[in-house]
């Protein structure tokens, strides 16, 4: 089978301009005086002007060549093909763990010479936010606190069984709005059984029972096995603000912040004092990439802080969706004039699916998908709906493949490419109000919400 690539693709996939490459090819007369602008090009063709990749662009070509046989020019060129799969792939070697190296001290001179900018009156509360962490491993506690608009810091740490200053740390807990990033599932619950007198062995198996998402055990319940101190504080979790779904790390990234860094040394072992010192810097620049972050999610901090006037509710560390939640729920009390408590009676065994009137199809295989639905009984299992008739389902769209799902259609192509062209154009279409409107037009509410939902 004969393979082609454009010579668009192998400008984007080599990094070489398109002009470098089709002067090379006029170079070598593979380009007559008039021809269209992108070109097909043959395996012999690329051979040919080979002299202007590298070893790594060659190993690219490599990779995307053969992306469909007899490729017309212009107007197919431009309809997506994906890449073809390389048949054969090398296994790759993991790297050297060299982090898991008794040696292994990072910057060991610098943290140990760094100089933090400690606060050092404490005569009353500080007016700023404060940010903070914690680091824990076997031998070692760290909780850092760090000033917002100050940029000072405060840091308490112990060592085994040592004895942690409680009372100020409780001063700064107390006097201040606390910023975290997912404080409420960890920071505050192992601070809390930090400050009930734990040693760091004790605190190293809270910490293992918080991350443990199998245990099915929630924060406040090993808090309280644990007898850990009541903490009320004003307190802030950015997890759930900032946008999707990623780490401190990765939201760091994205904002450029001046240091990444990651935990330095594997977790729950025991430290040296040179470790310990690389710890502590880490953890400083941990609470400083929270800071950029709160910086950049102030607009929707101060938004639920609006929400929290007007509606009595504390939004502040919730999610978009998780807002609109809290809010539907204090305007549908409003409205039946009685509380609303979550319904954790997951007894129902399964649920249907009522088509709707104007759901209808010319395709008989798309109408048959929907006799299918509409006569399957969707299981629940702990309160989730399980796919059911829906699993591996396909249905064929245009040129695409589209699965179904309970969430909805998704595309199945790993990866694929669309260009514009002068016969195709690429147009992003969305609907305003999508849910709302079908909610409001099909009369859809939760049972427990009643129509007093509807109406809100």
């Amino acid at each position: 089978m004969s393979k082609y690539i454009s010579s668009i693709d192998l400008s984007s996939i080599t990094s070489v301009s398109h002009d470098k490459i089709m002067a090379e090819l006029s170079e070598q007369g593979l380009l007559e005086e008039g021809e269209a602008f992108v070109l097909r090009l043959s395996e012999d063709d690329v051979e040919t002007i080979s002299d202007i990749f590298n070893d790594y662009h060659k190993q690219e070509i490599n990779k995307f060549f053969g992306i469909v046989e007899d490729v017309k020019l212009q107007m197919d060129l431009f309809g997506g093909f994906a890449p073809a799969k390389s048949k054969k792939k090398e296994k790759s070697v993991a790297p050297v763990r060299t982090w898991e190296s008794p040696d292994y001290l990072p910057d060991l001179e610098y943290c140990e010479n760094y100089v933090y900018n400690l606060y050092t009156d404490f005569s009353q509360p500080f007016s700023e936010e404060i940010l903070f962490d914690i680091e824990i491993y076997n031998n070692y506690f760290l909780i850092m606190f760090l000033g917002f608009r100050s940029g000072k810091c405060f840091y308490f740490e112990k060592r085994d069984d040592e004895v942690i200053d409680d009372y100020w740390i409780k001063w700064f807990v107390n006097n201040h709005t606390l910023i975290s990033f997912n404080g409420i599932k960890f920071d505050l619950p192992l601070l809390q059984c930090a400050l009930a007198g734990h040693d760091t062995q004790t605190l190293m198996q809270i910490t293992n029972a918080l991350i443990d998402d199998e245990n099915g055990l929630r924060p406040y319940q090993i808090v309280k096995q644990y007898k850990g101190v009541k903490l009320d504080c004003d307190h802030i979790d950015l997890i759930e603000v900032a946008p999707l779904k990623g780490s401190l790390k990765l939201y760091g990234a994205r904002l450029h912040t001046p240091n990444l860094q990651d935990l330095p040394f594997v977790p729950g072992i025991d430290l040296s004092e040179q470790q310990i010192s690389i710890v502590r810097r880490y953890c400083l620049n941990d609470v400083q990439t929270t800071a950029y972050l709160y910086k950049a999610l102030l607009p929707q901090i101060e938004l639920r802080k609006d929400v929290n006037k007007r509606y009595g509710i504390d939004v502040r560390s919730k999610s978009d969706a998780q807002v609109a939640e809290a809010i539907i729920k204090v305007e549908v009390e409003n409205v039946i004039k009685s509380k609303i408590y979550p319904n954790k009676d997951f007894s129902i065994p399964f649920v249907t699916y009522d088509v709707p009137s104007f759901i209808q199809f010319e395709r008989k295989d798309l109408s048959d998908i929907v006799d299918v639905i509409r006569n399957h009984r969707f299981t629940i299992n702990n309160g989730v709906i399980e796919a059911g008739v829906l699993e591996g389902m396909q249905v064929e769209i245009a040129s695409s493949t589209i699965s179904l799902g309970i969430g909805g259609l998704h595309s199945t192509e790993e990866y694929i490419s669309h260009y514009e062209s002068d016969t195709h154009m690429i147009m992003d279409a969305d609907v305003t109000s999508y849910y709302p409107s079908i909610i409001i037009n099909q009369g859809l509410s939760p049972e427990l919400l009643s129509k007093g939902f509807l109406k809100t």
